[in-house]
Parts: structure tokens; sequence; C-alpha cells
């Protein structure tokens, strides 16, 4: 994962995003999700890039600036 989570473009006054948990959640990833401490991706992987951060507020996947 990296370092630093980016901000959403789409919710500029948010918070960092948090971690994006894809594959069947556990009761932890749920209880963490009710939080607001991750974001559930769901349980299909589409082709392309995988996201590793998702906003907290709109659930938009994010993905780290390019180094």
């Amino acid at each position: 994962m990296s370092r630093r989570a980016p901000r959403c473009p789409a919710c500029p006054d948010s918070p960092r995003g948090v971690p994006l948990v894809v594959g069947l959640p556990s009761p932890e990833d749920l209880a963490a999700a009710e939080r607001g401490e991750v974001v559930l991706g769901g349980c299909v992987l589409v082709p392309g890039p995988e996201a590793e951060w998702a906003c907290p507020v709109c659930g938009r996947e994010l993905f780290p600036a390019p180094a």
C-alpha cells in the first residue's frame, strides 16, 4: 500500500482515503466499515489497476498520484 492515501477529487473537503477491502468481508471488515475505517469494494474484480484506497464519504476508488 502507498504510504499516504489520496484525497477524493469529488469530495474535496473529505478526509484522506481509507483502505479498500475487496472480496468477501470478514466480521472485522464489516465492523471497520461501519466505523468508517475501510470501504467495502465488493467481491467482483474487474480488469485493470486495483485501487488501494477509497473515499470514506462517497466510496469512490482512489489511486495514488503517479510518482
